[in-house]
């Protein structure tokens, strides 16, 4: 049976060979995506999520969660999702004594089949919070001894833990991030933990030199095995200064070392809540491996707005507002993102408006750097029947636990019922698209007659040579688009009475020659053959180096009114 995907429609293709039996109707139903509840208990919420690729058939995610079992007792739970067919097994407690335990975080580590998690736990009749940890085998809730991680100082309050845990062959270690808080300042401390849970070496300072408040650290999933150097990426929010700070280290059988200190991400704006990536199999042009770091941008009396930047070798190679690329209307603010390597590319999840969405990107190369581009819009990964508000996603890809070649992951979240007496951790798998996104969006598009401002997206590779598709959607069905191309970028608002933004300049060519149907699904796919531009001045070949922007420019009738109006634009560097 043949099956299609395209601007978010599937079409199933039933040949009338196929064969059929019995009686009533014939229902096709594919699986396309799961959100289901994994708990049903008071207050089940703060999830984490991890993966292992080598239990069962596609492997084991576990997720851990917090439980109010009292106002100050706090238990931990966890629990397995089958990776093949999403069935909910091996249920077990993580800690269930008197003590008041939160904040659970869990990671994989693949060559021993197991996860370790970590959490908060209060010290009855002092001051003090400490991180604990316990190592779980997976494919059962079998759990190991508790060990203490963070530093034992009177009255010091450790919180905010997040590990990861090293993916190669010969694994040795998971790393342990978390918040110290003393008398007077606030620091990021780190320490190794070995294939038992029990600490290795010392811990060690993470923060930069001279900052005194720091909260909210991350750490990647896994380490970056492909290199054999086991480093992990790490980051955190300053809250004096508003932003965030990112590095690496690396774990050793002493304890932690900085491969990469922390440095600042800018001076752009307010950012906090930071997510992290795996540091990828990607190089830089300056032969340093790549990682994403996704943070929310304050935007003050404006809606806040995603932000993910392309991170190696101590500094930035590029930055993109998720927010505005996606091109929705209305907007609404974007809160508490997280961003997972799937392969050969990204995925993104966060919330919006109560939601939870996620949205999918590609690396190009513009210039001597790398350049985030998105594949896809924002999708709801909710279940759409769903009026609960969404809280704390996290993220876990199977590529970052050590399936390579997986482009899937799977989102957690606990969510608020309008009637809040009854919290719900759920779960949902996601996945980034398979066909590879070269052109990078920008400027905005107007709304038109379908509710929708019209989004294009080009899918190929950066060549000369080879032909790209540029896929139009949330179009006016039963019209027609035609892509127009220049070497030059440029705004012009309604030109020619249109309803819409031009976003070229310079000598604008028209692709008259493939004029593309809107389809019942509202999306138009264009061939871009990049040896054959219609430009002004007849055909024309693209050369290495050069960057072309492309617009989709479509009919449309608004109130008995025949119009036009554009799509956004993307911009390909070709090479």
């Amino acid at each position: 049976m043949r099956s299609e995907f395209r601007g978010g429609t599937i079409s199933l293709t039933v040949p009338d060979v196929f064969p059929i039996e019995g009686q009533g109707r014939l229902v096709i139903d594919p699986v396309i995506r799961t959100d289901a509840p994994i708990s049903d208990l008071v207050g089940a919420l703060q999830p984490d999520v991890a993966f292992e690729k080598d239990i069962g058939n596609e492997g084991v995610y576990v997720v851990v969660y917090e439980t109010g079992f009292s106002a100050s007792d706090r238990d931990l739970y966890a629990i397995e999702v089958r990776a093949d067919d999403f069935a909910i097994v091996n249920f077990g407690a993580v800690e269930i004594s008197s003590d008041d335990t939160r904040a659970p975080a869990v990671a994989a580590m693949d060559a021993i089949d197991r996860f370790l998690i970590v959490y908060e736990v209060e010290v009855g009749g002092t001051d003090s919070v400490r991180i604990e940890s316990r190592v779980r085998r997976a494919g059962s809730s079998d759990m190991g001894l508790v060990n203490h991680i963070s530093d034992e100082l009177p009255n010091s309050r450790n919180t905010q833990p997040d590990v990861g845990g090293e993916n190669g062959l010969h694994a040795l270690y998971w790393c342990v991030v978390w918040r110290n808080v003393g008398d007077e300042t606030a620091e990021i401390r780190a320490r190794v933990v070995s294939t038992t849970g029990a600490p290795v070496g010392f811990s060690r300072s993470l923060s930069a030199p001279g900052s005194t408040n720091e909260s909210a650290p991350v750490i990647s999933e896994g380490s970056s095995a492909p290199y054999g150097d086991g480093r992990f990426a790490f980051a955190y929010t300053q809250e004096q200064q508003s932003t965030v700070y990112t590095g690496e280290l690396r774990p050793t059988p002493f304890g932690i070392q900085i491969v990469q200190p922390a440095y600042r991400l800018g001076e752009l704006g307010s950012f906090s809540r930071a997510s992290i990536s795996n540091v990828a199999p990607v190089l830089s042009n300056g032969g340093d491996p790549i990682y994403a770091v996704a943070v929310e941008a304050d935007g003050g009396t404006q809606e806040d707005q995603i932000i993910t930047f392309l991170c190696a070798g101590g500094g930035i190679q590029s930055l993109n507002n998720i927010t505005r690329l996606e091109d929705i209307r209305p907007r609404n603010s974007a809160y508490i993102p997280k961003v997972a390597w799937t392969g050969d590319g990204f995925v993104i999840a966060y919330k919006s408006d109560d939601r939870m969405y996620m949205t999918s990107a590609s690396i190009a190369d513009v210039g001597t750097r790398k350049q985030l581009v998105l594949g896809e819009r924002a999708q709801r990964v909710q279940y759409l029947g769903s009026t609960d508000r969404v809280e704390n996603p996290n993220l876990a890809s199977r590529a970052e636990s050590g399936d390579t070649q997986s482009r899937r992951a799977l989102v957690a979240y606990w969510s608020i019922p309008p009637n809040p007496d009854r919290m719900t951790v759920h779960i949902g798998e996601i996945e980034r698209l398979e066909e590879r996104a070269v052109g990078r969006q920008y400027c905005s598009a107007m709304q038109n007659s379908s509710g929708h401002t019209a989004w294009l997206a080009m899918f190929g590779d950066q060549g000369t040579t080879s032909t790209k598709s540029a896929v139009a959607s949330s179009l006016p069905s039963s019209q027609f688009v035609l892509l127009l191309n220049s070497l030059q970028d440029g705004f012009t608002s309604q030109p020619g009475g249109s309803s819409g933004n031009l976003c070229l300049g310079g000598a604008i060519g028209r692709m008259g020659s493939v004029i593309a149907p809107i389809g019942a699904d509202r999306t138009a796919t264009i061939p871009v053959d990049p040896t054959r531009l219609e430009t002004p001045n007849g055909f024309r070949a693209t050369q290495p180096g050069e960057t072309w922007h492309f617009q989709g420019w479509y009919r449309d009738t608004v109130g008995g009114t025949v119009t036009s109006n554009f799509t956004n634009a993307v911009e390909v560097e070709l090479n």
